[in-house]
């Protein structure tokens, strides 16, 4: 492992790449340890990573997504969304596919009265709730309620008690009931300040996305393990989905998915849950 990894970051791996990419991988999964962890001999020093992670971006443009995540871990980045091969989802029906359909005025904008046939969930996609929809409410990186980073968000969500996205009048009526703990019919700075005191401690500085956050030598384990997820590509984009079979719960019967095709909508939710 030694080995490849030292003629690795000192070949052009537009060359490597072309000839001995994958006999380099495998040659690295022929000397793992049965118990499937890397000593201390064979760990990767974060120089030799560095170095490593740099040529993978620059002289392989078209990387499958397992090389992706190969230079996360190998730059030592915390992992999270877009990161590696945790990217954003790919969909047939976003901006542009609306914008064909339903922008009449060519305004770059579908209005209320344009929606009309999809009235029902209009607001739900209106994000910023100007009563129209533009390219802006399809773009979602710089949110997330599952760890928001801004003192704004942060207020936001923890107002948000049914987590549509939205703070409706009740939801501001039950913040107002329980924080008016003396039953005044009002809320002074000092009851904000109370119910918000975690929003005013100072953010914590965090290292920048390209800084070295952790080891890599423990992920690269979990990596190669497969712990991390299959080194196989997903289906792309209006790929047909693989047939499957499995056995019903409770039950001796078995579904495949091919059976459902021409007769039913379905939605496959594949995820990693522990």
């Amino acid at each position: 492992m030694k080995l490849t990894l030292y003629w690795a970051t000192r070949l052009s791996l537009s060359r490597l790449l072309r000839e001995f990419c994958f006999a380099v991988f495998a040659f690295g999964f022929l000397v793992v340890p049965a118990n499937g962890q890397f000593g201390s001999s064979d760990k990767l020093t974060p120089k030799s990573a560095d170095v490593f992670a740099k040529l993978l971006e620059k002289d392989w443009k078209e990387k499958p997504e397992w090389a992706e995540m190969l230079g996360t871990l190998l730059r030592g980045q915390s992992i999270g969304a877009n990161t590696g091969w945790f990217k954003s989802s790919e969909s047939r029906i976003g901006w542009d596919w609306l914008k064909r359909r339903f922008d009449k005025n060519g305004d770059d904008k579908v209005g209320a009265s344009e929606g009309e046939s999809f009235k029902k969930v209009f607001a739900a996609i209106d994000k910023n709730g100007d009563g129209g929809i533009t390219k802006i409410d399809f773009d979602w990186d710089d949110v997330s309620h599952v760890n928001p980073q801004k003192p704004s968000e942060k207020i936001f969500y923890s107002l948000d008690r049914d987590s549509n996205g939205r703070v409706d009048q009740k939801e501001l009526a039950q913040l107002l009931k329980a924080l008016d703990n003396g039953k005044k019919g009002y809320l002074t700075p000092n009851d904000f300040s109370d119910a918000f005191s975690d929003f005013d401690r100072p953010a914590k500085q965090t290292p920048s996305q390209t800084a070295r956050r952790v080891d890599p030598n423990a992920m690269l384990n979990m990596f190669f393990n497969g712990e991390l997820g299959n080194l196989t590509d997903g289906p792309q984009l209006n790929a047909v989905a693989p047939d499957f079979e499995l056995s019903l719960l409770k039950s001796d019967d078995s579904m495949k998915l091919s059976s459902f095709k021409g007769n039913k909508i379905v939605v496959l939710n594949f995820g990693s849950f522990t």
